[in-house]
């Protein structure tokens, strides 16, 4: 029969020429991947994956650690495979039985790639898993997402900077404006003071 355990006939059956999962040789004492220093499992359990043709690779035990969804194999020790959060597009927990015969977390890989499904041997461990993959994949945001939403930032502040220096600009021009008018109206008001001064007294001097 098809050998689903060994290593090549597993990887092969994942379609990994298409999708960008992580080849492991190494396993931990615990079963699961051997991890970074800054790694952790967040969340483990027994489960069966199924390809994008819903046929069961095998029976293992996934690991959600805080770097990558990792899958291996029960009936093998020498591999298994990862898939880090940004190539992971899409999640979620399937429950029509129409979809796939049990209670399972769907999962997309890419924008045009193929899916998977991880499938808990204990139901409750379904949203456990979906959990576990949500909070991890939040730790890991997309560079692209965050170098844009930054950019978007920079972008709003210095629009903002420039938009009060306009408006302190303007603010000074306006006062200066005043100014200019506040010392016109009092030159043309002496002016005119001086004038009927100098009326009355050439009249008082008519009358003498």
């Amino acid at each position: 029969g098809r050998d689903n355990g060994s290593p090549r006939a597993l990887l092969t059956h994942l379609g990994t020429t298409r999708m960008p999962l992580i080849k492991t040789n190494e396993r931990a004492s615990t079963g699961g991947p051997v991890l970074a220093a800054d790694e952790k499992v967040h969340f483990s359990c027994t489960a069966t994956w199924h390809g994008s043709d819903k046929k069961a690779v095998g029976e293992g035990k996934v690991f959600i650690t805080n770097k990558a969804v990792a899958w291996f194999p029960s009936e093998t020790q020498e591999s298994g495979f990862a898939l880090d959060y940004h190539s992971l597009s899409m999640h979620a927990v399937s429950t029509d039985k129409d979809h796939f015969p049990s209670s399972c977390v769907y999962c997309h890989i890419g924008f045009d790639g193929d899916d998977f499904y991880l499938a808990p041997a204990q139901e409750s461990d379904v949203k456990a898993v979906y959990d576990a993959i949500c909070t991890c994949s939040a730790l890991n945001p997309d560079p692209e997402e965050e170098e844009e939403a930054n950019s978007e930032l920079f972008t709003a502040m210095m629009g903002g900077m420039m938009g009060g220096m306009m408006g302190a600009g303007a603010g000074q021009e306006s006062e200066e404006k005043q100014g200019q008018n506040g010392t016109n109206g009092i030159e043309d008001s002496t002016g005119g003071l001086s004038e009927a001064v100098e009326n009355m007294k050439m009249e008082g001097e008519k009358d003498k």
